[in-house]
């Protein structure tokens, strides 16, 4: 019996550049490692520094070999070519579009918002942490 191979694809995106749309890299393994999607972004698509890469998925989180299987199916991988230089969490708000704000509390605000890429509407709850916020915290 042949083993089906599931084709996959990712979203592959400068760290901090909020404005890409992105690579779509398509994959076609079915236990795929950090170690092969780097030879696959070097022999398929031409990026020949990716070894010195950090990558990130699109919570923020660095993507170690065994995390790497973690990624699902049409998710954004950041990749940063600074060694050393932490993810951009911009890049999670550069998804969406803002299209409304729902309300204002003691913690901050909440905004509807919607996926540029799937159009899914979601809540965004932004909490205001500057020193003109009026949290106050009693112990």
């Amino acid at each position: 019996m042949i083993e089906e191979k599931r084709v996959t694809h990712l979203i592959l995106k400068q760290n901090g550049n909020t404005s890409s749309k992105g690579m779509v890299i398509e994959l076609s393994d079915t236990a795929i490692t950090l170690e092969s999607f780097k030879e696959i972004l070097h022999e398929n698509y031409g990026i020949n520094q990716c070894n010195s890469f950090t990558f990130f998925n699109q919570s923020g989180i660095e993507i170690v070999d065994d995390t790497f299987i973690l990624i699902k199916d049409g998710e954004t991988v950041y990749y940063e070519m600074v060694q050393g230089k932490t993810f951009d969490f911009n890049n999670i708000l550069s998804q969406y579009e803002v299209l409304e704000k729902l309300g204002k509390g003691g913690f901050g605000s909440v905004y509807r918002a919607k996926h540029k890429d799937s159009n899914k509407i979601v809540a965004i709850k932004y909490i205001d942490i500057t020193e003109n916020s009026n949290l106050e915290f009693n112990f």
